[in-house]
C-alpha cells in the first residue's frame, strides 16, 4: 500500500476488457483454503503488452486474505511467469513494493517525480 490511488471509474475496466493488449489475470485459492460461497478472486492484476513488452499496470487485492496468503507476491510470479511463457523480452512491474519485487529477481531503478503547483498556501502543512 505504498502507492495507493482513488478508486478507478467502471468505464476503465470496460475499456480494458474491450482492448486486445490489456491482459487480465485472476487468482483464486483452491477450495481448501476459501470456504466463501462464492469465490472470488483474492487477487486481479492489469497488465498492458505492448510487441514485446509486459507493463503490470494495476493491481487489486482483497486484504482479507493478504497476511495469510500473501497474495501480492503469487500476483507478481503470475505476471512474471506468464509473461515468460508469452516470450516477452521485458516486464515492467511498475513503482513502489521494491522488497517484494527484488525477492522476485527485479532490477530496481531508482526513479524520481516532480510536480508543479500553482497554489502553495497549504503545501507546508500538506508536505510534513
Amino acid at each position: 500500500m505504498e502507492l495507493n490511488t482513488f478508486v478507478l471509474p467502471y468505464k476503465v475496466f470496460e475499456n480494458m476488457v474491450k482492448k486486445p493488449k490489456w491482459e487480465i489475470i485472476t487468482l483464486k485459492l483452491n477450495s481448501e483454503h476459501d470456504k466463501r460461497k462464492d469465490r472470488k478472486p483474492v487477487a486481479v492484476m492489469f497488465n498492458y503488452i505492448s510487441r514485446q513488452t509486459c507493463n503490470f499496470m494495476l493491481i487489486g487485492i482483497d486484504y482479507n486474505f493478504q497476511k495469510d496468503f500473501m497474495c501480492y507476491r503469487q500476483a507478481l510470479y503470475q505476471v512474471i511467469m506468464r509473461c515468460k511463457n508469452n516470450k516477452v523480452n521485458k516486464i515492467h512491474l511498475g513503482f513502489a513494493a521494491s522488497f517484494e519485487k527484488r525477492k522476485l529477481g527485479a532490477k530496481i531503478i531508482p526513479t524520481s517525480a516532480y510536480m508543479q503547483t500553482k497554489d502553495n498556501y497549504n503545501w507546508r502543512y500538506w508536505a510534513q
